[in-house]
């Protein structure tokens, strides 16, 4: 299993980030669709949630467009998908938000 990356936006972005499910698929398996995305704060305290938006299926990804967030405030993202085989994936990032 993959460590959590952390990945940077700032507080008045909107962005688009991939969740990539390649090494958690086997051999034929793909992605059938996107169970659920949730945020929660992971350091910090938080004014303003993450507004997670629509979500896409690409290849063995899937790319949410996250917005809004406190500066300062790193976010807990998982994502969990739904596989050709029945598998519920899950992966974890954290986002770092910045002030303007």
């Amino acid at each position: 299993m993959p460590f959590p990356q952390t990945l940077y936006k700032y507080d008045s972005e909107s962005l688009t980030f991939e969740f990539d499910f390649g090494n958690l698929l086997n051999d034929g398996e793909s992605i059938s669709s996107e169970d659920s995305a949730t945020s929660a704060v992971d350091q910090g305290s938080s004014t303003t949630g993450l507004s997670l938006g629509a979500t896409a299926i690409y290849g063995a990804g899937v790319q949410l467009t996250i917005s809004a967030g406190t500066a300062d405030v790193t976010y807990r993202v998982r994502c969990k998908v739904v596989t050709s085989s029945g598998n519920r994936p899950v992966v974890v990032g954290y986002l770092k938000v910045l002030g303007v």
